[in-house]
């Protein structure tokens, strides 16, 4: 729990910097397809290992479903992600044309419907999951917003930069006390004899953990505008960067997961409540992280070589063209 308030901000970033991006970008196919490329290159790799080395037992019929290209069980991430960029055309020449005012309405509406009202309503009045692309597209619009209006600039453009740093990062550790006061929080009323409580204790835990949590959303906000006062330039970070998506396809898969989970102990138990949890945690997360880099670094050399033939390179322009020109928006 301790690390999920952390660290829980990841994908709220993540998303909060695809909206600034790709709000002034235009929608290429081909940045699609490579990722349903390289999802089904993992999926045939890692599910064929196990199948063919009987870590896994599977009939034909599962074998097949999980080598499906559009096999995203496990990857909920991608899914939300694929839709939400497919849908970055349409966002953007919508947000083109409406002032700011507009704007933050549309946001505040947003915030009110997906990341407070759920929460009010005890999850009848939405969804408060977020695993969902209703989630993506608001937090799309924070991005974006921040992008069309410059805000990494003017947002307290009276104070210096050290001075900003101070306050993000002062907001995120405010939000992330405020999220641990939670928690135990709802420990607490869990032991009092209430069902009713028992129900509000569970609201809380639930929005602890999920990524529509308001407090989370603030905080992921923050840490955005924190990184945009700093300015890095590494050429290791970019080529690192390019391999982080090959990092969750590989180790998140469904299978995958089970395997590694099974490697290291997790299913037993034994890890969980051993005296070497955090050490064996912090090494593990290391080995893996490095480990799915290599191999995705491997893996698009592979691509990069194949792509240097000219009859799938005029296929995949072909195929590209097409696509590109029935979503295009102008």
């Amino acid at each position: 729990t301790c690390i999920t308030i952390l660290t829980f901000i990841h994908v709220n970033c993540f998303i909060i910097i695809m909206g600034y991006y790709q709000s002034k970008s235009t929608f290429k196919l081909k940045k699609v397809l490579k990722i349903l490329m390289q999802l089904w290159f993992y999926n045939i790799l890692f599910n064929t290992f196990f199948k063919l080395t009987g870590i896994f037992e599977y009939s034909n019929v599962e074998f097949l479903n999980e080598i499906n290209i559009f096999n995203v069980k496990g990857h909920w991430f991608i899914y939300c992600y694929i839709i939400t960029y497919i849908l970055s055309p349409f966002i953007n020449h919508f947000l083109e044309n409406i002032d700011k005012q507009m704007f933050k309405k549309i946001i505040y509406t947003m915030f009110a419907l997906y990341a407070i009202l759920p929460y009010f309503s005890l999850n009848l009045f939405f969804d408060y999951s977020a695993y969902s692309v209703t989630h993506f597209i608001m937090m799309y619009f924070l991005g974006a917003y921040i992008k069309k209006f410059n805000l990494n600039k003017k947002f307290l453009s009276k104070i210096n930069i050290t001075q900003k740093r101070v306050i993000y990062i002062s907001i995120y550790l405010i939000g992330v006390l405020f999220n641990f006061s939670l928690h135990y929080l709802s420990t607490y009323i869990y032991t009092l004899d209430s069902n009713i409580l028992h129900s509000f204790a569970r609201v809380i835990d639930i929005m602890v953990s999920s990524y529509s949590n308001p407090i989370l959303i603030i905080e992921s906000l923050a840490i955005f505008m924190f990184f945009g006062t700093l300015s890095i330039k590494s050429k290791f970070i970019n080529r690192i960067s390019t391999a982080t998506l090959g990092v969750y396809l590989i180790h998140d898969a469904t299978y995958t997961r089970k395997w590694i989970y099974k490697f290291i102990g997790v299913d037993t138990g034994k890890m969980i409540f051993g005296n070497s949890f955090i050490l064996k945690v912090v090494v593990s997360a290391i080995i893996i992280f490095v480990a799915c880099i290599i191999i995705d670094l491997l893996r698009q050399l592979l691509f990069y070589l194949i792509g240097k033939f000219k009859f799938i390179k005029r296929i995949s322009d072909k195929i590209e063209n097409f696509f590109q020109n029935l979503i295009e928006v102008k």
